[in-house]
Order: C-alpha cells, then sequence, then structure tokens
C-alpha cells in the first residue's frame, strides 16, 4: 500500500512539473488552445489514443473479457477500423480545412453554427470525461479503502485543471502522452505476469475450461447465431463513433 501512495504521488508531481515546462511554450492563444499546431506525430498519436482508450479500455473491456470471455475481442477491429479512419481518411481534410462546419468569418449564420457545435461538444465532453473521473474514483476507493470516491475524484480532477491552466494543450498532449505510455506498458507487463502466476499457457486453459460458462470461448458468447451477428455488429459500431470525437 505505502508503494502505491508513494508512486501515485511521484506521478502526481510529474504531472504537474510537465504543466510547468508547458507553461514555458505557450505564448499565445494558439499555443494554448492547439499546442501550436507542432505536436509533431509522436505525441498527438499517443495523446489522442490515451484520451480515447482511458479507462473504458483498461478497466471496461478487461471487466468485459473476464465476463465474457472471448467475444470481448471484437472491441479490438472495431476500435482499430475508426482509429484508421480518423487518421488517414478524416484527419487529411481537416487539416486543411479548420473551418469545416462554420465556414468563413463572414459568412451567414455562422455564428449559430459555432455555438451549437460547441454546445454538443462540451456535454458530450463533460459527459465523457465524468466517466473516466469516475472510474478513477472506484479505482482509488478499491486501492485505498479509507478514500472516498468523492475525494479521489476531486484531487485528481483538481490536479487535472491545474496542469491544463498553466500549460494549456500543450500540457494536456504531453500528460496524455505519459500516461498513453504507461497504459500500454501496462497492457503488456500485468498478462505477462498474470500468465506466469498461473502457470503458462496450458495451466490457464485448464483453468478457464473449468469456468461453467458455456460462451466464454465463443465468439459469439452466449448468443445464438443470428443474435451472435448482431452482437458482433454492434460492437463493431463504436468505429462509427470515433470520427465524431472532436
Amino acid at each position: 500500500m505505502t508503494t502505491i501512495l508513494v508512486t501515485l504521488i511521484v506521478y502526481k508531481v510529474v504531472l504537474l512539473g510537465i504543466g510547468l515546462f508547458a507553461q514555458g511554450r505557450t505564448k499565445s492563444k494558439e499555443d494554448l488552445y492547439l499546442g501550436g499546431r507542432s505536436l509533431g506525430p509522436l505525441v498527438a498519436a499517443i495523446s489522442s489514443a490515451a484520451s480515447s482508450s482511458s479507462v473504458w479500455t483498461l478497466l471496461g473491456v478487461s471487466g468485459m473479457a473476464f465476463a465474457s470471455g472471448l467475444s470481448a475481442l471484437w472491441l479490438f477491429p472495431a476500435c482499430v477500423g475508426g482509429f484508421a479512419l480518423n487518421w488517414f481518411v478524416l484527419a487529411p481534410r481537416l487539416r486543411r480545412h479548420s473551418a469545416v462546419l462554420a465556414g468563413p468569418k463572414d459568412k451567414p449564420g455562422r455564428r449559430r453554427v459555432v455555438v451549437l457545435a460547441s454546445v454538443i461538444t462540451l456535454f458530450c465532453l463533460m459527459t465523457y470525461v465524468a466517466t473516466q473521473l469516475n472510474g478513477a474514483g472506484k479505482s482509488f476507493h478499491i486501492t485505498f479503502t479509507e478514500m472516498s470516491p468523492t475525494s479521489a475524484i476531486l484531487i485528481g480532477g483538481a490536479i487535472i485543471v491545474v496542469y491544463t491552466m498553466l500549460g494549456g494543450f500543450w500540457a494536456v498532449s504531453l500528460t496524455d502522452t505519459l500516461q498513453g505510455i504507461i497504459m500500454a506498458a501496462t497492457s503488456l507487463v500485468l498478462p505477462i505476469a498474470a500468465l506466469i502466476q498461473v502457470g503458462g499457457f496450458t495451466d490457464l486453459f485448464e483453468k478457464l475450461s473449468a469456468v461453467e460458462d458455456a460462451g466464454y470461448f465463443s465468439l459469439i458468447g452466449d448468443h445464438a447465431m443470428i443474435a451472435g451477428i448482431g452482437f458482433v455488429i454492434g460492437l463493431s459500431g463504436i468505429t462509427l463513433g470515433y470520427p465524431g470525437q472532436p
């Protein structure tokens, strides 16, 4: 427990340090809101992936795999398909046209489009961010039983607000990059450690075979064929959400 607490404190201090570093690179409004359009492909890619594949990936998908078995694998081609649409089809065009929705400044009705788009973005991202903080709060509560989810959310949210106000989009992107690297490393290290703990692949499959759920090893779960096809299509529908993310 002490090790986890010390690691967490060091991590939060590093996030604030990144905010201070990014503050030195923020010289204009374009730096604050867009990182000066100079993030580079590595930071842009990792921070984007970390933002969209956050608590629902490490907690939600892991929980789904635990509850449903192999059928949870359908989420991965769906996510990769959405990323491919964004990066290779939409992104090059959007980069050339910053005002795709609202049009030029003198266009009639431009302000109404800007306001409506802002309200939609704010509502959707507030809901999304709230779920991330809720997931983090639950994780803190499970790890530190004496800390309530509300307290964890307030502490984490305060740190996020501080480094965002310090360094703007630069700070957010750099901290997301750090988080993305940690998430990727964790996603590799933990399964390997778990596999070693259970005794290797042979023991793993023997123990999984003892699970009474008949659909655990099926790619369509415990659904019948027609329902299974709908299940797969439903999970694949997550692809359609990625191109709409601001």
